[in-house]
This record gives C-alpha cells, sequence and structure tokens, in this order.
C-alpha cells in the first residue's frame, strides 16, 4: 500500500465509528448527547450553529427532534441523531403537551388551575374562565412527571378549530393518559359537536361497559380485549368516513363500522364529550395528539413508541412492537 493511503486508512482508524452518540435517555427530551471524536468543532441542529462547542448537548424542548450532529472547523462533519417526533407526520392539527409551560396559562399565573392551553401547533386554544371548571396542571401530576387533571365536571372549550375536519373526513387521535372513573357515563378526553344532540362527535375515552377504551363516533366502538380503570395508557383511534379503529397500548388494532351524523361542527371540548352532558374526563392526561388524516399502521407504532419513550412509559408497549426497546428515529 502506498504510504499516503497507509495514512489515510490509519487516520480512519483512528477515528471513532460514532461521531456523536446518545450518552444517556432515549434520545428524545432530557436526554444527553455526547460527541466522541477529540476535535474541536460546535453542534448543529437541523443544519443551523447552535454555539455550543462542549463534549455534551443536552435536549432540551427546543432541541428535541431536530437532526443533530457536530462538525470541526477542519470539515468534518459527525453522523445525524435524528428523532421522531409527532410534528414529521402530515396534518398535525393538535399538539397538548404537559412538557411545553409555554403552551399553558396558569389561573393567578401559579395555578394550579389552567386558564388557556395552547396546542404546540396550528391556531386552537383552549379556553376555561371559570376556576371551578378548570382542569389542574402539575409538574409531578403523574408518575412524578407534569400531567393535567380532571375530576369530571372540568372542561375547556374552543371555538378556533376549523382545521379539524367534519365527520366525512379521516381524522387520527392519540393520547398517553389516566383514567380512574368507574362511573355509569362514557368519559371523554376530546370530544367536538353541535349542542347536546346525538351525533356529530369523536371521543377518546373510557366506555361504562366493563371500562373499556374506546374511541366514539354516533356508535359505540371500543377494544372489548381489555379494561382501562386506574392505570395508565396509550389509546389510538383513527376515524374514517365509514369506521373507526382503535388499539390500545400499542397493541391490534380493532376495526368497528359507524354511521355519522353529517352535520356541522359548533365547537371542541377538552375533557367532555358533548355538551351539557355527564361525559366528563376523570383522570389524567400528559400529551395529547390529533391529526386530519387516517394514520398508517407505521405512523401509529412510531407515535405509540415516541410517547411511551419521552415520557418513560415502554412498559406498556407488548413484547412485539418495533419501538418497546428504541424511540423511533426520523
Amino acid at each position: 500500500m502506498h504510504a499516503w493511503n497507509q495514512l489515510r486508512a490509519s487516520f480512519a482508524a483512528a477515528r471513532p465509528i460514532d461521531a456523536i452518540i446518545i450518552l444517556s435517555g432515549t434520545g428524545l427530551l432530557g436526554s444527553v448527547y455526547r460527541k466522541t471524536i477529540p476535535d474541536d468543532g460546535e453542534w448543529y441542529l437541523d443544519g443551523v450553529a447552535t454555539g455550543v462547542t462542549t463534549q455534551d448537548l443536552p435536549i432540551t424542548l427546543a432541541r428535541e427532534g431536530k437532526a443533530t450532529d457536530f462538525r470541526t472547523p477542519g470539515g468534518f462533519i459527525s453522523n445525524v441523531i435524528h428523532m421522531f417526533v409527532p410534528s414529521d407526520l402530515d396534518n398535525l392539527l393538535l399538539w397538548n403537551d404537559a412538557y411545553s409551560p409555554s403552551d399553558f396559562v396558569l389561573q393567578g399565573g401559579t395555578g394550579p388551575g389552567v386558564l388557556a392551553l395552547a396546542s404546540r401547533v396550528g391556531a386552537i386554544n383552549w379556553q376555561q374562565g371559570s376556576a371551578s371548571l378548570q382542569p389542574t396542571y402539575s409538574p409531578t401530576g403523574r408518575n412524578s412527571k407534569p400531567a393535567f387533571s380532571m375530576t369530571g365536571g372540568q372542561q375547556m372549550f374552543t371555538t378556533s378549530f376549523a382545521s379539524f375536519p367534519d365527520n366525512a373526513e379521516p381524522s387520527s387521535v392519540i393520547a398517553l393518559a389516566f383514567a380512574n372513573a368507574s362511573a355509569a357515563n362514557y368519559r371523554a378526553l376530546l370530544g367536538w359537536g353541535t349542542g347536546n344532540t346525538t351525533g356529530n362527535y369523536r371521543i377518546v375515552g373510557k366506555a361504562s361497559t366493563n371500562n373499556r377504551p374506546l374511541v366514539l363516533a354516533e356508535a359505540e366502538t371500543r377494544d372489548d380485549t381489555v379494561a382501562w380503570l386506574n392505570s395508565d395508557a396509550v389509546i389510538f383511534g383513527a376515524h374514517l368516513p365509514t369506521r373507526q379503529d382503535i388499539a390500545f397500548n400499542g397493541g391490534t388494532l380493532f376495526t368497528g363500522a359507524i354511521t355519522l351524523n353529517t352535520g356541522a361542527n359548533g365547537y371542541a371540548n377538552l375533557g367532555k364529550g358533548r355538551n351539557d352532558d355527564p361525559r366528563g374526563w376523570e383522570g389524567s392526561f400528559h400529551e395529547l395528539l390529533a391529526f386530519g388524516d387516517e394514520i398508517t399502521t407505521n405512523e401509529r407504532q412510531k407515535l405509540e413508541g415516541y410517547l411511551c419513550h419521552r415520557w418513560g412509559y415502554t412498559s406498556l408497549l407488548p413484547s412485539g412492537h418495533p419501538y418497546k426497546s428504541a424511540a423511533p428515529r426520523a
């Protein structure tokens, strides 16, 4: 081998295989990335210089989900770590996240009541001016992690939801939540429609019969193989013009036919299914996502893996789930 080629080969062999690694965490919020190369340089997020030159890079909310690499003055660009987050998917309409304090306003500035809650994307803003009806927020609200909680009579509403699909269009909802209501009526985390009528609403919540998880249109659709009570869960539902799908804790996707009322939506509720109905949510939630499209199986599983790894609930996922052991990458 030519001497120059030998020198280049030895130089390449000396450089670590991974120029940056995930030092701690799952790669999502709260994780730490480390550069393993000895050269000086700078961290980049989505190709933009951060000004950070230290060996370790903590992943804050603002850095989460960005394509991350390390670059040296000599022109070396490391491998890229790019973790999946919900905004990587199209048609994300609603993203309520208890980890994102800039998106909610607490009553009196300190709470615990939530006066306003904004989506991390789009223009959907939940409101509740009455202190007695406000959900509560706690930085250690559930399993020592941030959460919004409701006791059945608490709810928020919005009229800024023109981008929500109507009953003739597909939509998908997924939430990481805790249910603790055993009362007879259906307990709804999310619903929208027109007045106190049958139809025009879509709900992710818990049914009255055997505490089954459900996603409801005009007719009940629920997962009859499991119960959801006094436990945390990842619940997914896809709403299509002729059917509704539901998956619980990353398990089998169940499909049921539905009949829809075609009236226009008049409002949306967080924590209640239909106006003036005793169907308020009882429990808490960490994160709630809604899409104006039908989510594919791969996309659903990525969302399930993202939620469980981000919040520390991987035990909820079945052993055969593709993201049981590692969080999804973009």
